[in-house]
């Protein structure tokens, strides 16, 4: 699910930037899974996640099947494990296209990187088996698939471009996240990597690092499982969790906990202790900071002048 369920209202003031004021509203998705059955919660989670739709499943099979009491082959988890591996490298792929169209010049081989290695996702996704997240399954990892090539094109294309325009602009080090502040808040691709410098590069260079780790999980699936325990997963944004109770036969006291809450704290909680240059660079760098923390929604950022809140006009 990507909605703008989150706004961010900003305003400048002596090199600051200034919080003015902060909405989040997740739909109660949990909550319209309660009195459903297994397979009525897996249309629906299919349905209502385009993010990290795969890992969504993922937990909530891991459920199901713990309530009938039915244990996965290794070839069926090393499969399903393939299916949130090249969500990681989709996902994260299209945090730095939209990266890439806000600090790049349009072109056609911008489009065309895009359209290639999302073309490459597709047929990769198409080839996993129909029935891979129904519980109690048994299926066979793909083999065969050299996404590679491909990889290397989009990072040529779109990953190193930005970089590049990062550096030549002087914000690849803007915005520094102190190293606890990404360990206490943040389970994605900053706090996976270990970041040295959580700044505006380093998390899309944290992005390209994952794009390539899931890529030999891909190709390697029983190396590594993102499935952490029944019901958490280790997600393409950061880590999810699934509760429910399955004992009456349908779902009950169903619960979803998704990373971004706390992954928006962080970010701006990053906003209130940085000084920009000017207000100009802070306008354009905030929209790449928040698409660099890849949260799993959209956010909304506003600027609006401190006066209209009852303080001094920015």
């Amino acid at each position: 699910m990507e909605v703008s369920a989150a706004k961010l209202c900003l305003a400048w003031h002596d090199d600051r930037v200034l919080e003015l004021d902060w909405q989040l509203a997740l739909p109660d998705v949990a909550g319209t899974l309660n009195g459903k059955t297994p397979a009525q919660v897996r249309d629906a989670l299919g349905l209502l996640y385009r993010l990290c739709g795969q890992a969504q499943l993922r937990a909530a099979v891991s459920l199901q099947e713990g309530a009938l009491g039915v244990v996965p082959s290794a070839d069926t988890e090393a499969t399903r494990d393939q299916a949130i591996w090249l969500e990681w490298m989709r996902e994260h792929g299209w945090q730095l296209f939209r990266a890439a169209s806000l600090c790049l010049t349009q072109s056609p081989a911008l489009m065309q990187a895009l359209v290639a290695w999302q073309r490459a996702m597709q047929q990769a996704q198409a080839q996993l088996p129909a029935d891979l997240w129904r519980p109690g399954v048994s299926v066979q990892p793909l083999q065969g698939i050299d996404l590679a090539p491909m990889l290397a094109a989009f990072c040529r294309g779109i990953y190193q471009p930005i970089m590049a325009a990062l550096e030549q602009r002087g914000w690849a080090g803007l915005a520094i996240t102190p190293t606890a502040q990404v360990q206490a808040l943040e389970s994605g691709s900053a706090a996976r990597t270990q970041l040295d410098e959580a700044s505006l590069a380093g998390r899309f260079e944290a992005l390209r690092a994952e794009m390539t780790q899931a890529l030999h999980g891909f190709v390697h699936p029983q190396r590594q499982s993102l499935l952490l325990a029944p019901g958490q997963v280790d997600a393409a944004r950061g880590q999810l969790r699934h509760q429910c109770d399955w004992s009456s036969g349908v779902a009950a006291n169903y619960q979803i906990e998704i990373p971004t809450p706390a992954l928006l704290t962080s970010l701006r909680r990053t906003l209130s202790h940085h000084s920009f240059q000017t207000r100009s660079v802070a306008e354009a760098v905030v929209p790449l900071l928040v698409l660099a923390h890849a949260p799993c929604l959209d956010v909304a950022v506003e600027w609006r002048s401190r006066v209209a809140y009852g303080g001094a006009d920015a």
